[in-house]
């Protein structure tokens, strides 16, 4: 009967620490590059986000057109534009101005939880949908009430921001 004191060659544990570690690694190796690209290719890569209620401050322009929200209408025909070309196909359109606010509002606070809570107030439009400006924000935020033109959707009316729209 031999023990385990007595084995002249014993062998090694195999480390499950070991393992995680080398998992892990592996994994940020592979992650970290992809998420460093998507920042790159997304809009806002300098840091700002024109998307903050700020009542104070100027109509935005939008990074792909150079227009302000001042150059759209009510009445105008527009379409949607989803800003970000890597990003999905649809957008959400809120289905009230008070949802848009407390979608940006979290989005300004980083809450996710509270922008989750407002996407059973959305429905979501397919890329270059044609919209009619119905109505904006008074207070000059770059919010505006739009009704769907075309698609599944057609007849409908919600509210997005002004990047969104695109001649």
């Amino acid at each position: 009967m031999t023990t385990m004191q007595n084995d002249p060659n014993p062998k090694p544990k195999s480390g499950g620490r070991t393992k995680l570690v080398v998992i892990t690694v592996g994994l940020l190796a592979l992650v970290g590059p992809l998420v460093l690209l998507v920042w790159l290719n997304s809009d806002y890569s300098d840091g700002t986000d024109p998307t903050v209620i700020n009542p104070t401050r100027p109509p935005v322009s939008s990074p792909q057109t150079g227009r302000s929200a001042a150059s759209i209408s009510v009445g105008d025909t527009k379409r949607i534009r989803v800003g970000n070309p890597a990003s999905r196909r649809d957008m959400p359109v809120f289905i009230t101005k008070e949802a848009l606010i407390r979608f940006l509002r979290a989005l300004d606070q980083n809450d996710s939880a509270g922008m989750m809570a407002t996407l059973p107030e959305t429905f979501r439009v397919d890329d270059y949908t044609p919209v009619r400006v119905v109505d904006s924000d008074s207070i000059g935020n770059g919010l505006y009430n739009i009704s769907i033109l075309l698609g599944p959707q057609k007849g409908r009316t919600g509210w997005v921001l002004d990047i969104d729209l695109r001649d």
